[in-house]
């Protein structure tokens, strides 16, 4: 009897081992290994000397479905780290970043690295993602290459999410950093708006052979054209209208409008700036100095004009008394012209380079080496062909050109 009690037990035994064996198996679960990642590229996008001057891109290749939470973390380079201690850094180490198949962001935080030191130039850093996935398993996934970043002047070539563009002429830039670009050659009725997401639109077709343009604080755009005497008008709805047309505007150059509204202008084939008022026209210097004026901009702050020679690279200030000062004499046969923070950037179009001066008519920067092309690297590397329309963000740190070639270059500048 007792051998049979035995016996039973041992089976009602075994039969619940089995089936909580069964059980356990018809949970499905979550091997973390199975979700690959492609190598972490970061870029310095900036010249901020923190984090926000990074920029990385990577893909997950698989089990993207599979990831509740995906941080990106830096650790100093040969500096070792393990999950444990990865899962235990402060919000200030760890950028959260949205889980995506493919991902390609900007840090907008300033971020520590994992010793709780800021991330700045000079240092060689590690990239690491930490993922975590739908049943709270950690691993820590770590990039192959390490990177640095440095106060350097690097040109780039401006990414559009949605629409094309073929451009050569002016750059305008609105108070909410728009882009309002003139076609030129490449596209001779077309004023061109790309946002700050890089959407772009043809925004009129009503140009003619578009070259000059400025932007109002209403954000109202003002063009000139090299095959009309018209100065053109778009509003911020896209809406088209002639704002002056009259024969001794003779066709387009440099635009600028000033604190009070004046419009001034000027053509490559005259020794003359106008100034456009109240519907009207009228000559508001004539210069022997003036030798193929085209590039003009305006210094808001200071209430100065300052005007450029493509012939011979002269730049002058416009005096108070209507008279020319000569700033500077450049090596540049110089197309358009833009002022930001202290600082004037003129096109080289002969030279194949850009050029940023001071105020006193010193080059403290020239890019590009003098090559034909569309290269893009530091100011030693990079090329340029035929650049023209210029113009940079107010704090300086971003000029803007376009090329014979046609696409938007960016170009982040290096702190001075």
């Amino acid at each position: 009897m007792n051998i049979k009690i035995i016996i039973t037990s041992i089976f009602i035994i075994f039969i619940f081992i089995a089936c909580n064996k069964n059980d356990d198996e018809t949970i499905p679960s979550t091997d973390i290994d199975t979700i690959e990642f492609s190598e972490i590229t970061v870029n310095d996008i900036a010249n901020n000397n923190n984090s926000r001057d990074i920029g990385f891109q990577f893909q997950v290749s698989n089990g993207v479905s599979d990831i509740e939470t995906l941080h990106i973390l830096f650790t100093k380079e040969n500096q070792s780290i393990t999950e444990t201690e990865a899962v235990q850094l402060t919000d200030e180490a760890l950028y959260e970043i949205k889980i995506e198949a493919i991902v390609n962001l900007n840090i907008d935080e300033i971020l520590l690295d994992s010793e709780g030191t800021a991330i700045t130039e000079g240092i060689n850093y590690t990239p690491h993602l930490l993922i975590r996935d739908n049943k709270q398993n950690t691993i820590l996934h770590t990039g192959k290459t390490n990177f640095q970043l440095k106060n350097e002047t690097v040109v780039t070539t401006l990414k559009l999410k949605s629409g094309t563009i073929k451009a050569t002429e002016d750059i305008a830039i609105d108070k909410d950093l728009n882009l309002y670009v003139n076609g030129g050659s490449l596209n001779t009725s077309t004023l061109y708006k790309i946002d700050t997401n890089g959407n772009a639109i043809e925004l009129s077709n009503a140009m003619n052979f578009p070259v000059g343009c400025t932007v109002s604080d209403d954000n109202a755009v003002y063009v000139t054209n090299f095959q009309s005497t018209n100065i053109n008008k778009i509003d911020a709805s896209g809406n088209h209208s002639i704002l002056i047309n009259n024969p001794i505007l003779v066709g387009g150059g440099g635009i600028i409008i000033t604190n009070n509204g004046d419009i001034y202008n000027t053509f490559f084939a005259v020794q003359k700036i106008f100034k456009i008022k109240e519907g009207s026209v009228e000559e508001f210097i004539s210069s022997p100095l003036l030798n193929g004026p085209v590039g003009l901009t305006y210094d808001k702050d200071r209430d100065n004009i300052y005007i450029a020679n493509f012939k011979d690279g002269k730049i002058f200030l416009v005096d108070t008394d209507n008279t020319l000062t000569e700033i500077a004499k450049t090596p540049a046969s110089i197309g358009h012209m833009s002022y930001a923070n202290n600082h004037l950037h003129i096109t080289g179009w002969q030279e194949h380079k850009v050029f940023r001066l001071d105020l006193e008519g010193n080059i403290i920067d020239t890019i590009g080496t003098g090559e034909e092309g569309q290269n893009n690297g530091t100011a030693t590397q990079a090329t340029f062909k035929n650049p023209n329309g210029i113009e940079a963000t107010p704090d300086g740190k971003i000029v803007y050109i376009t090329d014979a070639i046609g696409a938007i270059r960016k170009i982040i500048m290096k702190r001075i």
